[in-house]
């Protein structure tokens, strides 16, 4: 995270999402910020809530391990919104089926 120019912390996690044509290996998304937490949705499908000030983990999910998440041509693209006070973000499932994920903000 930047702050006029200052980097504050970073969360660097491994990645093995290569696009498939070579274009670029992500980010998808951008973060979500809130007075207190930041959330990021990676290629792979990891969803990380992280404490804004510090930078450290508060709760992460890992979707494809959770569902079925195909291969895609971008990989898992969806950014993270808030919607009604739930924290929510969009998944398509190997059948093409396509949920929002709904409810995540304090635990996940």
């Amino acid at each position: 995270m930047r702050v006029a120019g200052k980097s504050l912390w970073t969360f660097p996690y491994p990645s093995h999402f290569v696009h498939p044509y070579g274009y670029n290996n992500g980010p998808r998304s951008a973060p979500l910020l809130t007075t207190n937490r930041c959330y990021t949705f990676g290629a792979e499908g990891k969803l990380i809530c992280l404490d804004l000030k510090s930078g450290k983990p508060v709760w992460q999910r890992d979707t494809a391990a959770i569902w079925t998440i195909p291969p895609a041509f971008f990989g898992v693209g969806s950014s993270p919104i808030f919607a009604k006070n739930s924290l929510d973000t969009k998944l398509t499932l190997r059948h093409g089926s396509t949920y929002i994920l709904g409810g995540l903000i304090s635990s996940g």
